[in-house]
């Protein structure tokens, strides 16, 4: 795969992740099969694998939809909360690059939690809750953490709770693939809220590509619709402008810690 198009198909998951965050969050609930990818993303430690995850037909849609006004700059329409948790990942992936025992750790954890994948499934419970812990246990550590505005009934519920930690985790794996196939280059600062922040990142410019990306998502099944098709087609300009005279910062209001 061209590296482009890793660079957008990687960034488009961590999208996709971020809103299933906030999703779970608000309703409890997230489809069973972007649940799954999102596991498989995140218990394949292979680059090429984890990519390919990535690409799953149905979810590459789903965050290409999200990543296309947010490349046009229209942060707005990822919604606050995604936007504020992307902002989380993405300073929580540069903290994990310069922690090499954490990054122990986590290998150490994530195959534990698939070779246990590999008897039930990558969406069991025990699955789950070992993730789960895993993430607890090592990003869960740092003095910044990611927290999550939802109904608290929901987020009280330990179920609810661990698939929320998965998916921060698979959201930071993503980053950390964007990472590896040169998403982090061009890349200024974005802004990260909060009292909790270990210092003031700034928003400035986040650069995939010089060119602007045409990304066609494979079909599913001979003489299904090109899926990029379902909503135009996505000529992705390379660049993310901020514009600092109407920038925000992303305040961490939050209902708990995750």
């Amino acid at each position: 795969m061209a590296e482009p198009e890793s660079q957008v198909v990687a960034l488009a998951a961590l999208l996709l992740h971020c809103q299933s965050v906030d999703q779970l969050a608000r309703t409890g609930v997230v489809p069973a099969e972007r649940l799954r990818t999102a596991m498989l993303v995140l218990l394949d430690q292979s680059h090429e694998g984890a990519l390919a995850q990535c690409r799953d037909p149905d979810h590459l849609h789903l965050g290409l939809e999200l990543l296309e006004p947010f490349l046009r700059g229209e942060q707005r329409a990822l919604g606050p909360e995604v936007l504020r948790y992307m902002v989380g990942i993405l300073y929580l992936q540069r903290r994990l690059q310069r922690d090499a025992a954490t990054r122990h750790r986590i290998y150490a954890g994530i195959e534990h939690a698939g070779n246990q994948a590999k008897l039930f499934s990558p969406t069991h419970d025990n699955v789950i809750a070992n993730v789960a812990q895993c993430y607890q246990d090592t990003l869960g550590g740092y003095r910044f953490r990611i927290q999550v505005r939802g109904e608290s009934g929901f987020l009280r519920q330990p179920a609810v709770a661990a698939r929320v930690r998965c998916m921060l985790f698979a959201a930071v794996r993503a980053a950390v693939l964007w990472h590896q196939v040169g998403g982090r280059r061009g890349v200024e600062r974005l802004p990260v809220g909060g009292d909790r922040a270990c210092r003031q990142v700034t928003t400035g410019r986040m650069a995939i590509d010089q060119h602007a990306l045409a990304i066609a998502a494979p079909q599913k099944q001979a003489g299904r619709p090109d899926l990029i098709n379902n909503v135009g087609k996505l000529h992705l300009r390379a660049q993310i402008v901020a514009d600092h005279r109407h920038r925000q910062a992303v305040v961490v209001q939050p209902a708990g810690e995750i």
